[in-house]
């Protein structure tokens, strides 16, 4: 989650200038709409992250006096975003970041994409340019 804001304050003139160009809004509807929301909810994520991912231990059952319950959070599974295109960057960045903070990564689809990886770190997120035949695939 904290790549993911670096990377967000590191391309925010990149974005607005393509929401600039792909929707006519002014840098501050796009920071305002988008960016500024995105942020929020990154911020919210890593301070509620801790609790969340925490266990928590319960009663069991009589029967099984005098066991008891722990539940641990063991997240599994894959997550595909397919974005729409009135609102690009919000309706991908939070559902990734939420991906990212449930499952450790996700796969987006988007309008528009372009692939970074500048380090040999494995991405926590793929991103890829949506099209009907790559969505279709994903759908598979």
């Amino acid at each position: 989650l904290k790549l993911l804001e670096k990377w967000i304050d590191t391309h925010e003139a990149e974005i607005e200038s393509a929401l600039l160009q792909d929707l006519g809004k002014c840098a501050f509807e796009a920071f305002e709409t988008e960016i500024m929301l995105v942020r929020s909810e990154l911020k919210a994520m890593r301070r509620h992250l801790p609790l969340w991912q925490a266990g928590s231990i319960g009663l069991a059952p009589v029967v099984h006096f005098p066991a008891t319950v722990r539940k641990v959070r063991n997240p599994h599974g894959r997550v595909l975003i397919m974005s729409p295109w009135n609102y690009p960057f919000l309706l991908t960045m939070d559902p990734l970041a939420t991906a990212i903070a449930a499952v450790g990564g996700a796969a987006a689809a988007t309008a528009v994409a372009e692939q970074e990886h500048q380090n040999d770190d494995p991405p926590a997120a793929a991103v890829t340019p949506g099209t009907v035949v790559t969505h279709s695939h994903y759908l598979r």
